[in-house]
């Protein structure tokens, strides 16, 4: 995948961090753009902001309102299933001398999986034509939720100290990289 990097027990540094962060800024991209529209389309929940859909769990019990804490609620346990799947998957997968590597081959295919699963569920709202029901608005958003819990168990397999789904850390993370020309490192 990305370029070829040398790590030391530091972090990262390297040879050609262009690559990665280019990497990291698309996979940040999606996240955010899920984000969007899963709160506008899915219940008003989020899909990789759990910070966000604990608060509304929070105030839909505070308010009494059961439809928001079940999909804050839903959000939240795919998103959990993503991160244990994932998780399991990327590390399962790793071959000796592997987890040294910057960009694992289990990463790439790890997110594969996230690619698989974004495509099934964008593949049935197109046949819904946008307008699902409620239990598919629920197996949606279980299914976005569980895509981005996937994606953010990958780059954690990356070992660079960043979230693709935490945004403001992600971005500051990125800003700063660019800032002093140093890698995703401590």
């Amino acid at each position: 995948m990305p370029g070829k990097a040398e790590q030391s027990s530091a972090g990262v540094t390297g040879v050609e961090r262009f690559p990665l962060r280019t990497v990291v800024f698309l996979l940040c991209m999606v996240s955010g753009s899920l984000d969007a529209i899963a709160f506008l389309t899915l219940g008003e929940a989020f899909a990789s902001v759990m910070t966000g859909n604990i608060v509304f769990v929070g105030l839909a019990m505070g308010t009494l309102n059961l439809r928001l804490a079940i999909y804050c609620g839903t959000a939240i346990v795919g998103y959990a299933l993503g991160v244990l799947g994932g998780s399991w998957f990327v590390n399962s997968k790793a071959r000796p001398g592997e987890r040294e590597s910057l960009w694992p081959s289990r990463v790439t295919k790890t997110l594969a999986l996230q690619l698989a699963l974004l495509t099934i569920t964008s593949g049935a709202w197109l046949v819904l034509r946008g307008r699902p029901g409620d239990i598919a608005e629920f197996l949606m958003l279980m299914a976005v939720t569980c895509a981005l819990g996937i994606q953010s168990a990958a780059v954690r397999a990356v070992r660079i100290p960043v979230s693709t789904t935490y945004m403001t850390g992600a971005f500051t993370i990125l800003l700063e990289a660019l800032a002093t020309r140093r890698p995703f490192a401590h």
